[in-house]
């Protein structure tokens, strides 16, 4: 991935379902991965590998990049989809959060996790608005970890299949990138600045994903596998961010060489 210039890793799973977003997950994606991606606008390749280990509620991720650059991330999984937000380095950023939302036509039904309480409790949030993904939304319920709740609203505003968001709460705002997998949205969220995001359609031994950060124009793409070979890299194949993974696992999902 790249961010100021920088190439940087996929940083983080983490994927995010409120009550209404129950679901049969798939495959447990613990474990040890290559990785192999291409960034925004096909501008490089990279490739490293990537460990996903279990924590709390969600998934902990480390990226090493066969460059030596290091990514962390948080995630959670559902539907075979894992969704994360990330950051480069192995310090721990308690500044990000994760969403992921089932959409149904103008409602939008989620979990969030931040980065602080990652090991603990996840939120809820239910939006209402326009079923295009754009436009002003309300905040019809907001329940924090701790049980705590809130209101306000949240401004979509759409980019090609970038989904930039903005939510406005009494005493603090956020900003976000979201992905949409099917008939769900996952969203990294931060203060200030959106952090970067990916979103991974899982089987058992792989994962084919699209991520994004910041403000950056376009989106990238990344293959993970229990057992690509380090030598074998080549582009990944890009997959369709409003196609269901349902679908997408259930067709051709070759690496390439190995």
């Amino acid at each position: 991935m790249v961010a100021n210039g920088r190439r940087w890793a996929i940083g983080a799973l983490f994927l995010l379902f409120a009550g209404a977003c129950d679901s049969e997950t798939g495959p447990d994606p613990a474990g040890d991965y290559r990785v192999r991606g291409e960034t925004p606008r096909q501008e490089s390749l990279y490739a490293g590998a990537v460990r996903i280990a279990e924590n709390g509620p969600g998934y902990r991720l480390t990226w090493i990049l066969d460059g030596g650059e290091v990514y962390s991330g948080a995630a959670l999984y559902i539907d075979n989809v894992l969704g994360a937000v990330y950051w480069p380095g192995q310090t721990p950023n308690p500044g990000f959060a994760i969403a992921i939302y089932r959409v149904n036509g103008g409602e939008l039904s989620g979990t969030w996790l931040t980065t602080a309480t990652e090991d603990s409790k996840t939120g809820r949030e239910v939006l209402r608005g326009s079923p295009d993904l754009v436009g002003q939304y309300e905040i019809v319920q907001g329940e924090g970890p701790d049980g705590s709740t809130y209101s306000g609203t949240v401004q979509m505003v759409r980019q090609g299949r970038i989904h930039d968001m903005r939510w406005y709460l009494p005493d603090l705002t956020f900003v976000g990138r979201g992905l949409r997998l099917g008939d769900l949205l996952v969203v990294a969220y931060a203060r200030g600045q959106a952090p970067g995001i990916v979103a991974y359609c899982m089987t058992s031994e792989t994962g084919k994903g699209v991520w994004s950060y910041g403000k950056a124009r376009g989106i990238g793409t990344e293959v993970i596998s229990r057992s690509l070979k380090k030598e074998a890299f080549g582009p990944s194949d890009i997959i369709s961010i409003e196609s269901d993974c349902k679908t997408l696992i259930g067709g051709d999902l070759a690496l390439g060489p190995s």
